[in-house]
């Protein structure tokens, strides 16, 4: 998930959903259609341990 990918190169403060939407190869509205918030994805669960 490119959302995992960016927490773990980055950290999750420093991600950006700039760098999800590009590395997942995304619109903006694509993203947010499915998450409101970075904070939301599945992928914080496991980043932010």
């Amino acid at each position: 998930m490119a959302a995992a990918e960016i927490f773990n190169e980055y950290g999750y403060e420093a991600a950006t959903i700039a760098a999800i939407i590009e590395r997942a190869k995304l619109t903006r509205g694509a993203l947010y259609f499915h998450f409101t918030s970075k904070r939301s994805s599945p992928a914080v669960s496991s980043a932010r341990r």
